[in-house]
């Protein structure tokens, strides 16, 4: 069933492509009907079907690059996306990393393997891969304008290596949080969460496995000396195409768990001799509001990237998105250096969990439930009166 999807939405894709095949070379600069402005978007002039932009205008593009095709790139917008995501990537290390530190420090003093702490490894990852990817795809940016993904190899690079990193932290925060509420709660040893736990795991897989190959697809326009032609539709379509179908795809693997979730600690659905109180009933709506939040996520970010793939006049656009969309990296980082974590030695009990992507375009969850990541073999959990401290 799921091969018989990817080959039907490879046909769609390839009918795609034959329907908004290259054109150029193109007359008079009109690359595309503009639904509101003439050729250059307004702000340059056509001089032998080249475009001639005004000081601070420019058409060098990510993916299709329509440098001397359009002027609707306005470069001072797009530096102040870059220096603001500068700036929060600076600050939010300067608040985070001591509180890195000092988690990595109580793990040290616990001795527990690394291998079995995976928040802590989420938050490595993080640290050597994300952030400076942030921090030097910012400075690349604003210090040579002309850096973009698909047309220059630096900014391109960075762009592979902030994906690969994100998901990959991604991919052990998500599966880790399900694990530790389910397994914290009473239900004790069910098949149906075991069964939710590798789902939740394989999909976080795939998703970062996905993701990461799609974020190479630059690297062939740039092997192709990063002009606009066919090669760059094709590899257009598939990046924003197949990371929307993506994202759909997970989004249906959210409401499944939202069901199974449901199905396995709703009253109704316990198994006999199971004991039915606040704190499971907690739990379940901490879970669901968790799948929740990471399914709105999915059809937000699935619903931009389809109208990059699909509408013309947002093909040379994601010079504006690309700043905004690396914010969520920040947002992350700050969440992981907010995670309480119990100390054994604790009268106080078990920290909070973490539920850090999937709320990451969405307010914080009202449910509460308690869990320890940096003692998965610990067997106590302590109810606390307050939400999620993310």
């Amino acid at each position: 069933m799921k091969v018989s999807g990817f080959v039907l939405f490879a046909i769609l894709g390839l009918q795609a492509v034959g329907t908004m095949a290259f054109d150029g070379p193109f007359e008079d600069c009109e690359i595309y009907d503009h639904p509101r402005k003439g050729v250059c978007n307004d702000r340059g002039i056509c001089v032998n079907d080249t475009c001639q932009c005004e000081d601070g205008f420019t058409g060098l593009s990510d993916f299709i690059n329509t440098e001397g095709l359009d002027c609707q790139i306005n470069e001072l917008i797009v530096d102040c996306l870059w220096g603001f995501l500068l700036f929060a990537a600076v600050v939010g290390q300067l608040l985070s990393v001591p509180k890195f530190l000092d988690r990595y420090r109580r793990h040290k003093e616990r001795g527990h393997p690394l291998k079995k702490n995976k928040i802590l490894i989420a938050i490595i990852l993080y640290e050597t891969i994300v952030v400076p990817s942030v921090i030097l795809a910012a400075i690349l940016k604003l210090a040579d304008k002309s850096q973009r993904v698909g047309v220059t190899p630096g900014i391109t690079v960075f762009f592979f290596t902030g994906k690969f990193g994100f998901y990959l932290t991604a991919f052990f925060i998500q599966p880790a949080l399900t694990e530790a509420m389910m397994k914290g709660s009473k239900l004790g040893k069910n098949p149906v969460i075991d069964r939710i736990i590798r789902i939740q795991y394989v999909g976080s897989f795939m998703m970062f496995v996905i993701s990461s190959l799609l974020a190479l697809l630059p690297f062939i326009t740039i092997a192709n000396g990063g002009v606009y032609d066919e090669t760059a539709e094709i590899v257009h379509l598939a990046y924003f195409g197949g990371s929307a179908f993506s994202m759909f795809a997970y989004s249906l693997q959210c409401v499944f768990l939202i069901f199974k979730i449901n199905g396995v600690m709703k009253p109704s659905g316990l198994a006999a001799g199971t004991p039915s109180d606040d704190k499971l009933e907690q739990t379940r709506k901490a879970l669901v509001s968790f799948q929740k939040q990471t399914l709105i996520q999915q059809y937000i970010n699935g619903g931009i990237f389809t109208a990059f793939a699909a509408a013309q006049y947002m093909w040379n656009r994601h010079d504006y998105y690309f700043p905004l969309s690396w914010v969520v990296f920040i947002v992350l980082g700050k969440k992981l250096a907010d995670t309480h974590v119990g100390d054994k030695s604790s009268s106080k009990g078990t920290g909070s969990a973490l539920k850090a992507v999937g709320s990451l375009l969405v307010s914080k969850s009202k449910g509460s439930a308690a869990a320890t990541e940096d003692e998965p073999n610990s067997k106590t959990q302590t109810r606390r009166k307050s939400s999620f401290d993310i």
